[in-house]
């Protein structure tokens, strides 16, 4: 049986039978342990055990954070609100995520597969997801837990540009349930929350991309095909150069994709 840690409001605790132990091992220790979350545990109670473990949370997780430390996030959560009567995310929801790639584009697939955690923030009566990465810690401090334990390996393919009517395909490789590791919960939602930086990088970058936002108003956007088109041109001339079985066919297909691009933008002209 893979052992567990137990989050509780106290702190983080194993158990042997009825009874709870706060753990009194490094943090490094309990990565791969399951966990199982107390109901009602919120971001608050997150961030006082964190702060407990501060040095050894900063150690293990730096992969995830990149090396920003906790106590700038910690120390955000116990600020006021700024728009106390505006409706707060109330529940983060964690749900396992996978990425298909095929390697070969010609020929046989070959596959390479990639998971991770990927976090939403949810409102109460209300059926749209959040992002939580641009939120203060003082408006997430309340949030609840609930982990989606359901997983799907699956693909989606495109098609080739050329072709008409073309729609995304999905290819479904399995689906099945995963349960979650204290390393992937906490590397998780210290990685949203460090995603720009600490807290003032993360105001900075609010207020750039609204200010880009604004610009972009009376800015003429560039056809998509213009883009593509670059794109493809310069990818050819790479594969000019380049020796393999799979050269001809990839220049081929390029020299396809350019032509087709370039007919439908004179069409638009």
């Amino acid at each position: 049986m893979t052992d567990i840690i137990h989050f509780k409001k106290e702190g983080l605790f194993t158990r042997f039978g009825a009874k709870y132990t706060k753990i009194d091992k490094s943090i490094f220790y309990y990565l791969h342990h399951s966990l199982q979350i107390e109901a009602d545990f919120s971001v608050s109670h997150l961030m006082e055990i964190l702060k407990e473990h501060e040095t050894e949370v900063n150690l293990a997780f730096m992969a995830y954070t990149r090396g920003f430390e906790i106590a700038p996030f910690y120390e955000e959560m116990h600020l006021p609100l700024e728009n106390p009567k505006e409706k707060p995310i109330n529940r983060l929801e964690f749900a396992w995520t996978s990425d298909i790639y095929n390697l070969n584009e010609f020929g046989k697939p070959k596959y390479e597969i990639a998971e991770y955690v990927h976090i939403t923030g949810k409102k109460k009566n209300d059926k749209e997801r959040y992002g939580i990465s641009f939120s203060p810690l003082n408006e997430l401090k309340t949030a609840t837990f609930k982990l989606n334990t359901e997983i799907e390996y699956k693909r989606i393919e495109l098609g080739d540009i050329w072709e008409e009517d073309r729609k995304p395909k999905t290819k479904l490789f399995l689906k099945g349930v995963k349960e979650y590791t204290f390393g992937d919960i906490v590397g998780t939602f210290l990685n949203e929350i460090t995603f720009d930086g600490y807290p003032h990088h993360r105001n900075e970058r609010i207020a750039e991309l609204e200010i880009r936002a604004e610009e972009s108003k009376t800015e003429k956007g560039t056809p998509w095909e213009v883009i593509q088109l670059e794109w493809k041109e310069k990818e050819l001339k790479e594969w000019t150069k380049k020796e393999g079985k799979t050269k001809a066919l990839k220049i081929e297909k390029l020299q396809k994709e350019i032509a087709f691009l370039k007919e439908k933008m004179a069409k638009l002209k």
